[in-house]
């Protein structure tokens, strides 16, 4: 453990490659002591993004995509504009990202936005094409969209906040 702390390349290659040689204890204490050490390093101000609801995906991909990863795990407020270009009043100083981000994940994942094909497999890996879906595996394959070409990237920058 010392050695990966040290980061050292022999740490470094047991971590990646061995990680279950390390108790699941020692590898928790670790990780909460990268992530306090990483907390200490975010930033304190608060990056300010606005969005139009009906434009939730694009505008926010196009506003997070600027940001370094710092500013990613900082603070981040939204503050959303209505179908009219006006400012809604929000709550928690103009910034409700929570719903933000609900919203944004709904589109994304929505299969009318067609950025994923859904296939319910049996049991056996045949294609489902009954209405039980008791058993069924669910399994998403990307689908190419031309007007999404980012799309891939959008989902990450979303998930690794």
């Amino acid at each position: 453990m010392a050695e990966f702390e040290k980061k050292t390349s022999r740490g470094l290659l047991l971590m990646r490659r061995m990680s279950h040689l390390i108790s699941l204890k020692e590898r928790m204490l670790l990780f909460r002591k990268f992530v306090t050490a990483d907390k200490a390093n975010i930033e304190s101000t608060a990056t300010l993004i606005t969005v139009a609801r009906n434009r939730l995906v694009e505008d926010g991909y196009r506003q997070l995509s600027l940001l370094s990863t710092r500013a990613l795990k900082s603070t981040i407020r939204v503050k959303f504009v209505n179908q009219q270009g006006l400012d809604e009043a929000g709550i928690d100083q103009d910034g409700v990202f929570k719903e933000f981000l609900e919203l944004t994940i709904k589109q994304v994942f929505d299969p009318a936005l067609n950025l994923f094909h859904v296939q319910l497999k049996g049991a056996g890996g045949m294609i489902s094409h009954g209405t039980n879906l008791v058993g069924a595996v669910v399994t998403a394959t990307w689908a190419c969209r031309n007007a999404y070409l980012n799309a891939s990237r959008r989902i990450k920058i979303f998930a690794s906040l």
